[in-house]
């Protein structure tokens, strides 16, 4: 196994080819003088991006950091899904897949109808920053889509130490179902 400080070196050895290759493949046309300059440097954002995505690359070089995304729930005996997902909205442009990094706008409701946390934020999907059944129910979703969901408490687990605000796991109800509802922000371009 690579020591942490090796799959470093590794991932921005991998970054500079990257950018050095980019550099070097720039052998298309021009933009006129009439094109902005900004039209130009937006269409390399998206290869750019793709090219640093860390949490691609943990994935890529470390199996134990693999291992830690996981958008799996387990089945009841009865063979049931634990959870509900109902989409009002579906969205559109690329699904969500685990491992992947969404913005999303997030309600939660308490027993009596009424909002018990509401905040705009980003989520890995797979690392059970929230609930693992929020990481299940949002696999497939795409922007601009909103979806309600129905977790049971054998849904709402989470990370041991979940880098998620402390107000937001507070207002998860411990041993009671969850009814939350996600809308998946657009992507930055």
């Amino acid at each position: 196994m690579f020591p942490r400080w090796l799959s470093w070196l590794m991932l921005g050895f991998l970054g500079y080819l990257v950018v050095l290759g980019n550099a070097r493949q720039k052998a298309g046309p021009v933009p006129d003088a009439a094109a902005p300059v900004e039209a130009a440097a937006q269409a390399e954002l998206p290869a750019l991006r793709a090219a640093l995505d860390v949490e691609r690359w943990k994935r890529a070089i470390n199996p134990d950091y693999a291992k830690r995304i996981d958008c799996t729930l387990p089945i009841s005996a009865d063979g049931q899904l634990p959870i509900a997902v109902a989409e009002s909205t579906p969205g559109a442009g690329n699904p969500a897949q685990c491992g992947d990094t969404i913005r999303m706008e997030l309600t939660i409701w308490n027993s009596a109808g009424h909002i018990a946390y509401q905040d705009k934020f980003e989520l890995l999907l797979g690392a059970r920053v929230v609930a693992s059944g929020l990481d299940y129910s949002l696999v497939g979703l795409r922007p601009n889509g909103v979806r309600t969901l129905v977790l049971p408490p054998a849904a709402l687990a989470h990370a041991a130490h979940s880098p998620a605000p402390k107000d937001l796991l507070a207002a998860l109800p411990a041993k009671r179902t969850a009814i939350v509802t996600v809308t998946r922000l657009p992507d930055q371009p």
